[in-house]
C-alpha cells in the first residue's frame, strides 16, 4: 500500500470516530441532567448511561476495525492486480498492421 491509501484509510478511521465520539458528547450533554442528581434514581439513570455508552463504543470500534481492514485489503488486491486508477486501451489490431507507419496531416 503507497503513502496516499494509508493516509486515506486513516483520515477515515479518524472521521469515523469523530462522528461516534462527537454524537456521544451531545447526547450526554442533553440528558446528564437526568444523572446529576445523587439519588436512586439519578444512579439508575447514569448506569444505564453508561452501559449503553459502552455498548456504543463496542459496536462503533468493532464496526471502524471490519471497515479500516476491508479498506486495507480492497487496496493491497487491487495493487496487486495493478487495477487501482488504472485504464488500458486495446485496439483490434492484427500483428504487423501498421507498425512503425508515421501519420502526417
Amino acid at each position: 500500500m503507497n503513502k496516499r491509501e494509508n493516509q486515506i484509510v486513516k483520515d477515515i478511521e479518524k472521521k469515523c470516530t469523530t462522528i461516534m465520539i462527537g454524537s456521544l458528547v451531545r447526547f450526554e450533554k442533553t440528558f446528564k441532567h437526568l444523572w446529576e442528581n445523587e439519588d436512586e434514581r439519578g444512579d439508575h439513570y447514569y448506569d444505564l448511561w453508561q452501559s449503553v455508552r459502552n455498548d456504543i463504543l463496542n459496536f462503533g470500534n468493532h464496526q471502524l476495525r471490519d471497515t479500516v481492514e476491508n479498506m486495507y485489503k480492497f487496496f493491497i488486491e487491487n495493487n496487486k492486480n495493478n487495477n487501482l486508477n488504472h485504464y488500458e486501451f486495446r485496439f483490434d489490431q492484427q500483428p504487423g498492421e501498421n507498425q512503425g507507419e508515421k501519420y502526417e496531416n
